[in-house]
C-alpha cells in the first residue's frame, strides 16, 4: 500500500484534493473470474467510504527476486 492524492471536480466545478491510498496486488495472470472478484472489491469499497469511482489498472509485468 502507498500513498497517492486524488482529484476531481465538484459539483460547482472547483478542483477538489484530497489524499488516498494506492493498492498494488501481484496476481498471476487472472482470468473472467478474477476480473469479477476485483470488481466486487471495488463496488463494496465505494460503497464504503461513498467513492463515486475507484480507479483499476492493469499491466503485464515481469518480476524477480
Amino acid at each position: 500500500m502507498l500513498d497517492g492524492g486524488g482529484q476531481w471536480k465538484g459539483a460547482d466545478q472547483k478542483l477538489i484534493r484530497e489524499s488516498s491510498k494506492v493498492v498494488v496486488l501481484v496476481l498471476p495472470r487472472h482470468g473472467l473470474a478474477d476480473g469479477l472478484k476485483l470488481n466486487v472489491v471495488r463496488e463494496a469499497y465505494k460503497q464504503r467510504f461513498k467513492q463515486d469511482s475507484v480507479l483499476l489498472v492493469t499491466q503485464r509485468s515481469c518480476a524477480s527476486f
